[in-house]
């Protein structure tokens, strides 16, 4: 009964844990968009929105390979593996949203090889629930 109730409270923290950071993540740039939008924009062109794009979703997926290595929580570890990925993944596909085939590919590789990892790592079970959080993410955003 007590292990029931421990795989409840991890599956219950990583869970909400990772929508709060995901809802974060994506205030935080819509507010440095708002920001560029502002100080850089020049007439109507938005020449600066791929580099910040891909630059926010690259600082938040080498954050979260950097917490791995810290000493926080471990579902915490799992709740920022969630956000840095759909991060970094939704931001690469959107990018690359006219070639859809390599917007799918990429993003699967990419979950394929952090799985791989996980396993590797012998890393407990809501790492890899982290990882369908972020499949759920990248479905509904795009």
């Amino acid at each position: 009964m007590e292990n029931r109730k421990l795989v409840l409270k991890q599956w219950f923290l990583v869970t909400i844990g990772s929508f709060l950071l995901l809802i974060l993540s994506f205030a935080m740039y819509y507010m440095l968009f708002m920001i560029f939008e502002r100080v850089i924009r020049s007439g109507e062109h938005y020449a600066f929105v791929s580099y910040l794009r891909v630059g926010y979703g690259i600082f938040w997926l080498i954050l979260c390979i950097g917490l791995y290595f810290s000493k926080i929580r471990d579902w915490l570890k799992a709740c920022f593996l969630a956000m840095g990925m759909s991060t970094f993944l939704t931001a690469i596909s959107v990018q690359l949203y006219e070639k859809a085939w390599i917007s799918i590919v990429f993003p699967a590789s990419i979950i394929l090889l952090a799985a791989f990892l996980l396993f590797k790592f012998k890393m407990k079970w809501y790492h890899y629930y982290a990882l369908g959080l972020v499949i759920i993410a990248l479905i509904i955003y795009l």
